[in-house]
This record gives C-alpha cells, structure tokens and sequence, in this order.
C-alpha cells in the first residue's frame, strides 16, 4: 500500500524487472486504484511529516545522502500479535525521495518492540545505501 500512495494511486506487480526492448523503459504492470488526487496529496503529506521533526519517524529527522536532503515519507508500527510477554512486532515503512519516488521498502522485525526504534533505522540504513546512486538518475 505504500507503493500505492508513493505512486500517485497505481497498485504495480512486484517485479525484479524486465526491460522493454526498444522501448528504453522498465516493463510495468499497474492499475489504477481509483483513489482521488486529493487523498493521495492528504496521505503523502501526513507520511511526509511523520519523517520530519515533530513526527514519529525520528531515525530520518533530517535525513541526508551525501550532504543532501532527502524528503521521505513514512509510517511507523508498532503491532500487537498475543504475545504472552507482551512484546510487539516492530514496523516501518517508507518511500523516497517524497517528491519523485525511486523505493518504496517496509520493514518488520517481530517481537522486536517499537517500529520507530528498531525497525526505522533498518530501513535508513538501506536507503543510506541504495539511494546515493539515484538521487541524480
């Protein structure tokens, strides 16, 4: 679902890609969902502030990749699964750069506790090293 919302509304095959010949671009499989512009704009704006300071996703306050800002979007969980500990699943998800999304990435760390403590830093240190490349592209 962050694909969606980072894709203005199209719901796309996971794929690892296949290139269109001749075509000089990525073969895609999406469909429209069918959600309003406006909702869209509303839910990316809320991920955008949940990463910035004041949100929960204090591991990408102020996000850099080498020297520069790097707007994201993102989503913190914390998720209850009837542990008898009562320990909680940690999530995160994510998508950047917030303005032209190249990498949507969730992740889940079970039993682990907090989304925003353990999950999040996973997550940035895979944009950390995915996304230096592809700010420019």
């Amino acid at each position: 679902m962050t694909n969606v919302i980072a894709s203005g509304g199209k719901l796309c095959r996971p794929k690892i890609g296949k290139w269109e010949v001749g075509s000089g671009k990525w073969e895609q499989n999406c469909q429209d969902v069918g959600l309003k512009k406006e909702t869209i704009a509303l839910i990316k704006e809320g991920m955008k502030e949940a990463c910035s300071i004041g949100g929960t996703g204090w591991p990408f306050f102020d996000f850099k990749i080498g020297g520069q800002n790097v707007s994201v979007g993102c989503k913190t969980g914390t998720a209850e699964f009837g542990d008898p500990k009562n320990r909680t699943h940690a999530w995160f998800t994510v998508f950047a750069p917030w303005d032209k999304p190249k990498i949507t990435l969730t992740v889940l760390v079970e039993g682990a506790g907090e989304g925003s403590n353990i999950a999040a830093p996973i997550a940035k240190k895979v944009l950390e090293g995915w996304l230096p490349d592809k700010l420019t592209n």
